[in-house]
């Protein structure tokens, strides 16, 4: 009987910790490529900014996009469950980032990508 109880416990403590995604996101990924886009550009410019943006812009734009802070967090630990799938949504932030950028006329006219090693140069 023991060893029966010790088979049902692994049993369920893997089946628990499965990385198979079967729920839908909490949030799609086209508005978490919205609002982790707007969020790389808000940093860059809190960074950039004198006086610098108030901490609570990253709430107006989860509010923008109808999220709070908590479905945010769930919407990045859903997708932090499935490595590749993180990785997929990043590269289109990336590519978004990028468009911008370029529409901008902003040199350099691309970041490298998370995979990448190469760094942008000075003109």
């Amino acid at each position: 009987m023991p060893h029966r109880l010790l088979v049902f416990f692994v049993l369920l403590v893997f089946s628990g910790c499965s990385p198979l995604l079967t729920e839908p996101p909490p949030v799609s990924d086209s508005t978490m490529v919205e609002v982790l886009t707007e969020l790389h550009l808000a940093e860059a410019l809190q960074h950039a900014a004198s006086p610098p943006l108030p901490p609570s812009i990253r709430d107006s734009i989860l509010e923008r996009h109808q999220l709070t802070p908590a479905s945010f967090e769930a919407a990045l630990e859903y997708y932090a469950l499935d490595a590749e799938e993180y990785a997929a949504l990043f590269e289109r932030v990336l590519e978004r980032l990028n468009a911008e950028r370029t529409q901008l006329g902003d040199y350099p006219k691309s970041v490298p990508n998370a995979t990448s090693s190469e760094a942008p140069t000075a003109p």
